[in-house]
């Protein structure tokens, strides 16, 4: 099936809306909805169905001592903050670094635990990765993230969605929610709204039944989105 555009994104969501002359809602006003549920849908929902968002870039610490990457440096825009950054691997050194947090760093003055060459660490603070690997200040870190989606613009026929095909429905009816909640309609928003949440409940609930279970595996499923 081909990935649908832009253009026929707005002129479903307008008969789903039950305007499709747009004599409420205008082309422009449905795609900044469309942008709007696009990002809402990509931040509850599990990694798993975000193939799409999935970013490895390379890039050079900076500092002395504890070498630091600010989020600033990355190319995207990350999708949920801290929360997007999925693993950090040193290129030039070789090696995946373990994730910690500022709190656990009182933890590191034990010699046997500290950061180095054979415990490679890494935490975020104030938008920035801090990292504690033994190596040297310009090494060269490879980040995997997930991004923040593309918004669409308005009046682009041939432009498409970020997120994968499968979860436009998804998309569609946050965005059915937003505009009939903007025409007070609330009873109808409300609708479109639950039947969003329950489709992303049972979406991040099959992630995590697929996801691998066993030795040297960890649970890193999405808490239940709170409605």
């Amino acid at each position: 099936m081909a990935t649908q555009t832009t253009l026929q994104l707005v002129t479903t969501l307008g008969v789903r809306l039950e305007d499709p002359e747009e004599l409420k809602f205008t082309s422009v006003y449905k795609v900044k909805a469309l942008n709007f549920a696009q990002t809402q849908v990509a931040q509850m929902l599990d990694s798993m169905f975000l193939s799409e968002l999935q970013v490895a870039e390379q890039l050079a610490m900076t500092g002395t001592g504890v070498s630091t990457l600010l989020f600033s440096d990355l190319g995207d825009t990350l999708l949920n903050g801290a929360q997007s950054i999925v693993a950090v691997y040193n290129v030039t050194e070789g090696g995946w670094l373990t994730k910690t947090t500022l709190k656990e760093q009182r933890k590191t003055e034990n010699t046997l635990l500290a950061g180095g060459k054979t415990n490679r660490l890494y935490y975020i603070f104030d938008e920035t990765i801090y990292v504690d690997d033994g190596g040297a200040d310009d090494d060269f870190l490879r980040v995997y993230y997930l991004k923040l989606p593309t918004d669409m613009v308005s009046g682009d026929g041939g432009q498409a969605p970020t997120i994968n095909e499968c979860i436009y429905d998804l998309m569609l009816r946050f965005a059915e929610a937003q505009l009939w909640r903007s025409d007070n309609q609330l009873e109808r928003a409300q609708v479109s709204y639950d039947e969003a949440m329950e489709y992303i409940d049972v979406l991040n609930a099959l992630a995590e039944l697929r996801r691998p279970k066993g030795v040297g595996t960890k649970s890193s499923n999405r808490e239940k989105v709170q409605r």
